[in-house]
């Protein structure tokens, strides 16, 4: 494999070539699929705040629960980078250089 052929085969947190809307439920569904996958997922924080966040998953809940996800924005420890992520609260997610944006 290329510098080219790896640059086009890689995905990016933040990148995407198709968008599709999407069910609460689908966009969890994919969410928690996403093991070892950079994505971007913006939600709606507990206080009502929007908050987008590029990261890794780490540990899915069902699929209106919460997942794990490390923030890949954060420096320090592994540890310190943990974020719960609401599936509930899902606007939208770029992963796989696809955009899922919420049905509304």
């Amino acid at each position: 494999m290329n510098g080219a052929d790896l640059i086009e085969s890689a995905y990016s947190a933040d990148r995407y070539t198709e968008e599709s809307k999407v069910t609460k439920t689908e966009m969890a569904t994919i969410l928690m699929k996403s093991y070892h996958v950079p994505f971007t997922v913006t939600f709606v924080k507990q206080g009502g705040e929007e908050r987008t966040l590029r990261g890794l998953l780490i540990e899915p809940e069902p699929v209106m629960g919460r997942s794990k996800v490390e923030d890949l924005d954060i420096t320090g420890s592994k540890q310190s980078r943990f974020r719960l992520v609401d599936h509930r609260s899902l606007i939208s997610l770029i992963v796989g250089g696809k955009k899922y944006i919420l049905k509304g």
